[in-house]
């Protein structure tokens, strides 16, 4: 699965950058959507821990 996040100017803070938080709800929905179509019938998950090190910055645009 691949799949993008276009940095919008309501996703960011000031001057022009994408927050964090935006960025880890973006990995957490798709790492998620991810491991359940990969996971057999029946069975389920759920997140022990999440953590993000951000370590630059993504522009807007």
């Amino acid at each position: 699965m691949t799949v993008e996040l276009v940095v919008r100017d309501d996703l960011c803070t000031r001057p022009a950058i994408l927050h964090g938080s935006a960025i880890m709800a973006f990995a957490d929905t798709f790492g998620a959507a991810g491991n359940i179509l990969n996971l057999p019938e029946c069975a389920w998950t759920t997140t022990i821990e999440s953590k993000t090190n951000l370590i630059g910055s993504a522009p807007l645009g």
